[in-house]
């Protein structure tokens, strides 16, 4: 009896093997004879983003947006594949690599490492979580938290971060155990830095327990102990309101006036929001994707190959600057808005550089906003601060005086010093 028993469990194995083995053999197969590969995921489009890896079986790729049902592709130097994914879905394909290695890639709408936060809520009817917010003289927004029950943080909240950052100068205020080393790439350049996992954060009511990753970094401003990004609440929608100085986090989207307009957004990394706006010139409107960054305090920035796409050179002004390359953008345009005369710094050409832009929280702050990770949208919405005067026209004037003034105080100097060393040779 135990022989026959175990003939029929080797017998199912077997089947459950010779199905698999059939289930991979049909399995669509698109050729490649280049490891780099193309994907179109929703509306982002990256060129050489993915790299085959045979090794992987399979090699997992996720949705940006895995909550939106969109189409995602994969093109190869000599064909290409596309599914309409939905949420939870998984979609296998192969890439055979020169007619010989079979890549068994994977593509799966779901979030890769989804943190979750507990909150101590009042009741189940409530479906928000609210916080304080500031907004620092560098335009930036900041918030309290503790990490691992240390004294209180000051945090700033950066849309542009990919990950959670806590400074380096800040380590003796916590207790963090380092276990791991990563490359972090900022305006400072690429390092590699130590990382700690399995951190508590505490922000308000909500807590994340023992799932918190920190990366040290050093490039931040005086009184800043850390950045949060948006891989907190990836499951979300995040609210920043400007007029009530708060932020709110939803479980789901919250019904809003009709004085919010809706756009599209790409997750950069799953993580990082891009919108589009316009730059008009000549009554043309040149329309890309601009990061979100409420990180960066600056007004606008774009990289050296937008610049040349639409042909800038010639059709703007040049405008004085101590530091880079800036130019003056007759218009503007994002959330409904034309801004004029905008103030602009261009990135000088890097390696692999992108024809994307990068909105900083100077312009943001003009309107209070809701960003939908679920659903793939960011409403903005006009507020007091719309008309605020750009802090960095207010300031030029004055920073052109002081600098011109010390030139000439230095130039003084350096001619009562030369006179009085030709007395004292005479």
């Amino acid at each position: 009896m135990k022989t026959f028993k175990f003939i029929i469990i080797v017998c199912s194995v077997l089947m459950m093997i010779h199905t698999a083995v059939q289930a991979q053999d049909k399995l669509p197969v698109i050729k490649a004879t280049s490891r780099t590969v193309d994907v179109m995921d929703g509306d982002d489009f990256r060129k050489g983003v993915w790299r085959i890896l045979p090794d992987k079986k399979p090699d997992l790729y996720y949705v940006i947006i895995p909550h939106k049902p969109h189409r995602v592709m994969f093109r190869t130097d000599v064909d290409s594949i596309a599914f309409d994914t939905q949420y939870n879905g998984v979609y296998d394909f192969i890439i055979l690599l020169n007619n010989r290695d079979s890549c068994f890639t994977r593509i799966v709408a779901k979030e890769n490492d989804l943190l979750h936060f507990t909150s101590n809520r009042k009741s189940e009817a409530q479906k928000s979580d609210t916080i304080p917010i500031t907004i620092g003289s560098n335009d930036k927004i900041f918030i309290s938290g503790s990490i691992n029950g240390s004294a209180p943080l000051n945090f700033q909240f950066d849309l542009g971060a990919g990950g959670n950052i806590i400074k380096k100068g800040s380590l003796d205020k916590i207790k963090l155990k380092f276990d791991g080393k990563t490359i972090l790439i900022n305006s400072d350049g690429r390092h590699e830095v130590p990382t700690s996992s399995k951190n508590t954060l505490t922000v308000g009511s909500m807590r994340w327990e023992n799932n918190i990753t920190w990366v040290v970094g050093d490039n931040m401003d005086r009184g800043e102990d850390g950045l949060l990004g948006n891989s907190l609440f990836l499951d979300k929608v995040v609210e920043l309101n400007y007029d009530r100085k708060i932020m709110v986090i939803h479980d789901t989207m919250p019904e809003i006036g009709k004085a919010y307009t809706q756009h599209g957004i790409i997750l950069d990394a799953g993580v990082v929001p891009f919108i589009q706006a316009s730059i008009k010139v000549n009554g043309i409107l040149f329309t890309d994707w601009y990061m979100f960054d409420t990180g960066f305090s600056g007004y606008l920035r774009i990289s050296s190959v937008l610049y040349e796409k639409h042909q800038l050179n010639g059709k703007v002004e040049k405008a004085f600057s101590l530091w880079g390359t800036r130019i003056v953008l007759p218009g503007f345009e994002v959330g409904g808005k034309l801004f004029s005369n905008v103030k602009t710094l261009v990135k000088s050409r890097q390696p692999n550089d992108s024809p994307r832009g990068l909105m900083g929280n100077r312009l943001l702050k003009r309107f209070n906003v809701l960003l939908d990770n679920r659903n793939g949208y960011i409403y903005l919405k006009p507020n007091s601060l719309l008309h605020a005067p750009d802090r960095s026209n207010t300031l030029m004037p004055w920073i052109v005086s002081i600098t011109l003034f010390l030139i000439i105080l230095f130039a003084v100097a350096w001619i009562i010093r030369k006179r009085k060393r030709s007395r004292s040779m005479v």
